[in-house]
């Protein structure tokens, strides 16, 4: 497993020897080995050097790049940049009030759900305070919709649910639907949860 990412260097590096255009999938495959290995620092590199070959990062390079560099700092730069690209438009749903962590790596799932408790969640709790709060769900899928690169659905779930249990947030899965998560925020502060995202204040909007 250590070598993995060698070999998936060099295989990347002689494609362009055997005219043979390297895409976004080569990339991810090499920025996963790295990550896999710890090697971050390369990972980034690679993630880096996709413009350069005048290709646009999407949602599989966005997310090996967050995971192997996670827990770094940087992840958070690289999640905002995503936003900015646009990288899964319809990751908000019901004006906000559902989150689909669809095309999403674990890492990306946990800093996308980070993201909508501190940015998103807040405005939906000031718009029905003193009423019943509209339901806030957040979908993760049970892995009949994922893509080869992402991990299995229930994976990405504990991944999320160990996040909100971290953060005293309770949740439970839907009755009907096992890839539904339902949020229960009554009592909770909006400016506890603001918080949870550390480049809130200057966060791009989805």
């Amino acid at each position: 497993k250590g070598g993995e990412w060698q070999m998936a260097l060099y295989l990347l590096s002689q494609m362009a020897s055997a005219r043979v255009g390297a895409n976004e999938i080569s990339f991810s495959a090499c920025i996963k080995s790295c990550g896999t290995a710890r090697i971050w620092e390369l990972a980034l590199c690679l993630f880096a050097s996709l413009r350069g070959n005048q290709l646009q990062p999407d949602a599989a390079s966005y997310g090996q790049a967050i995971d192997a560099a996670w827990p770094e700092a940087v992840v958070f730069e690289l999640f905002d940049q995503a936003m900015r690209d646009q990288t899964w438009p319809d990751m908000l749903q019901r004006g906000g009030s559902g989150l689909d962590l669809h095309y999403h790596s674990c890492g990306s799932a946990i800093l996308a759900v980070s993201w909508w408790l501190a940015e998103v969640v807040p405005k939906q709790l000031t718009r029905t305070l003193g009423h019943e709060p509209s339901s806030l769900e957040v979908i993760t899928g049970w892995g009949k919709s994922r893509m080869p690169w992402q991990p299995a659905g229930s994976d990405l779930q504990v991944s999320v649910r160990r996040l909100l249990d971290e953060r005293a947030i309770p949740c439970k899965i839907h009755p009907q639907n096992r890839g539904l998560l339902q949020l229960d925020l009554r009592g909770i502060d909006p400016r506890q949860l603001r918080a949870l995202y550390p480049s809130s204040a200057k966060s791009p909007r989805q």
